[in-house]
Parts: C-alpha cells; structure tokens; sequence
C-alpha cells in the first residue's frame, strides 16, 4: 500500500507545496490562502508529509527536510517517467516484444533538462563520497564516462579531485554540456568527447590521458559483452595505476535478498527492464566480471548519503 505514500508526494509537488517551502517555513494557513487550497485537508497532507520523512514541523509552520530538498528534483524526474510509462503501457510492451521504452530517448530540451537538474543534486553527494577515498591520484585527470552534462566532472574540479576533466557521452548531450561547462569558474578545464560506450575501440587516446576514470549509473545501460570490452579497453588503454570508479544501483544478490524485503536498488530493476535493460548483477558479481578483465579490485563503498555502491579498482 506504499503508493498511497507517492500519491501523497506527487500531489504535494504538483499542488506547488513543495515550491512554496522551498522558500522557507510556512503555515498551512499561508499556504492554503496562497495557493488557493482547502486547508482542512491540506493540513491532513503536510502532517502525514512529516510521518514520511519528506516534511518538518517547527511549531506552527511546516518545512521541507533537507533530504527532501536534495531529492526534490529526483522526485520531479521520478513523477515524470512514471507518468511517460504509465501512459506509454511500457512494461506490457516490453514484455511483449522486449523492445526498450526509454522516456528519455527523445532527448527533447524540457525531458534533457529535467533530468539534467535532477542529476545535479545527486551528483554533489556523489563528488563528496569520491574525495573521501584515499589514494587517489593527487589533481587527477578526469574522464567522467558517460558523464552527461558534466555536473559531477565539474563537482570534482571544484573540490579539488581533480586538475581537468573530460566527459565522454553520446553527442546529442554536448550542447547540454556547453551550457553547464560556460557557467564554470574555470571553463577550458572541462572537455567533451562524443563516444558510443557499446564501441569503445576508438577511445583509447582519451583513456591514455587520464588517471582517474568515474563511471557513474552507466554499466546497467551496457549488455554484457559491451562491458566487457568497455573494461579491456580501460584496463589496456589508461596508465598503469590509473583508479577507475564504478558507481550503480547494483540489485542485491538473489542468494542473500530476503523475502519481502526490497531496497531501491531492486526497484531499479524495473526501470531498467522497461528501457530494454537486464541487468542483475550484484557489486560482487560486478567486481568480479571486471577483475576478469584484468582490473585490480580495491574496494567496495557504500556511503550513508548514496542509495547504490561504488567499486574502486586500478589498472594493471
């Protein structure tokens, strides 16, 4: 009965609730004159909006809670593709003729920047995470794999991980890139590169020039046999030593998943089975087909601000 929870979420953000706390506390008194709402009932909503985690009490005012102002744009993308699949009959297609059904396929100027924004505020956290591992390259060269708009390579130059950065993506995101890339303190530190990542052959004089490579929620789009020339190709082709990071929302092995028991991880799974994607490879599983490929496993984090996990390894 969870989704009564969503349905509370989605109409607080579509209602401009969410917006108008953005602004800082208010009563819902204020917010019922100003957006035009019964307030009985919307009472109702903000104190069960406490009971989920999403809102905050402060005596007679209601505000949102930190998470819930990072997660925001997340929720904004989420209420969007749930919307796109619902209407789009997706997982029925899928199931019919395996054929993806990707929301953000179009990559339209409004879907693009949804999920652009969305992604940003992820991505700080993740940044964060990334300079708390220890022995990493000192002001590293950065190739972000798949890096989209550049929000996380941009993250890392601003903490200090790294010197420049290069974000490898297909060529439709490079204008999305400009854009994020002109706002920079530093601009010509950042680069783009188009790169099809199911034929990573042809990219072996941008692996030669890092020492830092991230791939971040792109291994789950790959098939098998593109991952694995995907870590031939880094394991040959970056320096010795280099540190590749692997971040995803690995689904938990079917060995150690209880019954009843999910995480967001596993609801990943849907997702990506609707876009055309299987991918159930646990961390381990993962690490394991990259150390097949020759890349030496460090580590595995999780940290308590990410929902997925994170695979360090080094070339040979």
């Amino acid at each position: 009965m969870a989704y009564k929870a969503s349905d509370a979420i989605e109409t607080i953000v579509k209602s401009g609730i969410a917006s108008a706390l953005e602004n800082g506390p208010r009563q819902s008194s204020e917010l019922a004159r100003d957006l035009s709402l019964a307030e009985p009932p919307l009472r109702v909503l903000l104190d069960f909006g406490v009971r989920i985690g999403l809102l905050e009490r402060m005596e007679q005012r209601f505000a949102l809670t930190q998470t819930a102002m990072t997660m925001l744009p997340l929720i904004e993308l989420e209420l969007y593709t749930r919307s796109w699949h619902s209407d789009n009959d997706s997982l029925s297609k899928v199931l019919s003729d395996g054929r993806p059904q990707d929301p953000m396929a179009d990559a339209s100027q409004e879907t693009r920047q949804l999920y652009d924004r969305a992604l940003s505020g992820f991505t700080r956290g993740l940044a964060i995470a990334i300079r708390r591992i220890r022995g990493l390259p000192k002001k590293a060269a950065l190739l972000d794999v798949g890096g989209g708009d550049g929000a996380l390579a941009s993250e890392l130059v601003r903490l200090g991980v790294a010197r420049q950065a290069a974000v490898l993506d297909r060529p439709y995101v490079r204008s999305h890139f400009e854009r994020r890339r002109i706002q920079c303190e530093r601009p010509e530190l950042f680069s783009f590169v188009d790169a099809d990542l199911a034929n990573p052959d042809g990219l072996g004089k941008h692996f030669a020039n890092a020492d830092l490579i991230v791939l971040s929620n792109v291994v789950h789009l790959l098939s098998p046999p593109q991952r694995n020339r995907l870590w031939g190709a880094l394991h040959n082709g970056c320096p010795p030593g280099a540190t590749c990071l692997v971040y995803d929302q690995f689904p938990v092995s079917q060995d150690v998943a209880g019954g009843g028991s999910i995480s967001a991880s596993e609801l990943m799974i849907i997702d990506w089975l609707r876009c055309g994607v299987i991918f159930d490879l646990s961390v381990d599983g993962q690490s394991e087909e990259m150390a097949a490929c020759g890349l030496r496993i460090q580590d595995i984090l999780h940290s308590p601000i990410l929902p997925g996990k994170m695979i360090v390894s080094t070339t040979g």
